[in-house]
């Protein structure tokens, strides 16, 4: 009866142990994304880019730099855009970020372009942009 007890008792605490254990983290899927950007601020948007990367290694920044016009253009004959950012506006403002989203892609590229969209609009990607063009 003692053994029954006792086995018993070693088979709730393997259960208990077992059931604390945290499940090991995945690494996100890597992703690429292609960015439009006007020419007149793609020098700093690449820098912008570079300090995205450093915090989001498995997403891969493609940037594509252009006129305003031919940007459009290429968004309009369905040229993979998941990201466009638009030129300043004339009283200073930063470019604007629009979410364009390529239809082909895929999950991982949809929520890397998400996340790099919100961080476009972010307060930190305003206080980049400005500290680069002020210097």
């Amino acid at each position: 009866m003692i053994r029954i007890l006792v086995t018993a008792a070693l088979m709730l605490v393997s259960i208990m142990i077992s059931g604390c254990s945290e499940e090991p983290e995945t690494e996100p899927e890597a992703a690429s994304i292609n960015v439009f950007v006007c020419d007149s601020v793609s020098d700093t948007v690449n820098k912008i880019i570079e300090n995205y990367s450093i915090e989001n290694p498995y997403t891969t920044v493609i940037l594509n730099s252009g006129s305003p016009q031919s940007l459009k253009t290429q968004i309009s004959v369905e040229t993979c855009c998941d990201v466009y950012i638009t030129a300043p506006s004339s009283d200073g403002q930063i470019p604007t970020a629009v979410l364009v989203m390529n239809p082909d892609a895929g999950q991982a590229e949809k929520d890397a372009a998400k996340a790099f969209y919100d961080y476009m609009r972010s307060d930190e990607a305003e206080k980049d942009f400005n500290e680069l063009t002020d210097s």
